[in-house]
């Protein structure tokens, strides 16, 4: 009777952990909504009581912007039958050019639905030199054709 009881006690902890389980949501922060070219911005994406879901970021150079690095941190939490579990995505990006660029939605895809998080408008002013491009993404000079370091060289042998 005894192994009875303690067998329905741990069946009761799974159902109501199961059960108290929250449905998932998903969030995103911005370090700052104005910057000039060349600056940084911090992009946070959070996602909670996600269950076997999948993070999807957005595609940043599509979009005007150009990552430079990216972390990813997670805590599980089991408190009073209760599970939370959360999930925090960031990326430092630059902005490409001047003007107002958006941060596109993520996209987390969790037991058959898909959540998404509000796009973000960010503006992007000119730089302190009145750079309006991100340094290395203006068109290059190409080289004239009279250019002696254009010129081929043929060795005959």
């Amino acid at each position: 009777m005894r192994k009875f009881s303690l067998m329905l006690a741990g069946l009761a902890v799974v159902v109501s952990t199961s059960v108290a389980q929250k449905t998932p949501e998903c969030s995103v922060n911005v370090s700052k909504t104005e910057l000039r070219i060349g600056e940084s911005l911090k992009v946070t994406f959070k996602v909670e009581n996600n269950r076997n879901g999948r993070f999807t970021p957005p595609e940043w150079e599509a979009s005007g912007w150009a990552s430079t690095s990216s972390s990813q941190s997670s805590s599980y939490t089991l408190s009073g039958g209760e599970m939370v579990s959360s999930a925090a995505y960031e990326y430092t990006l630059m902005p490409l050019d001047t003007g107002r660029l958006e941060i596109p939605a993520g996209v987390l895809k969790s037991a058959g639905h898909e959540i998404s998080t509000d796009p973000v408008v960010i503006l992007v002013k000119p730089g302190k030199d009145g750079e309006t491009k991100l340094y290395g993404t203006q068109d290059r000079r190409t080289l004239p054709p009279d250019d002696p370091k254009k010129r081929i060289k043929t060795i005959r042998l």
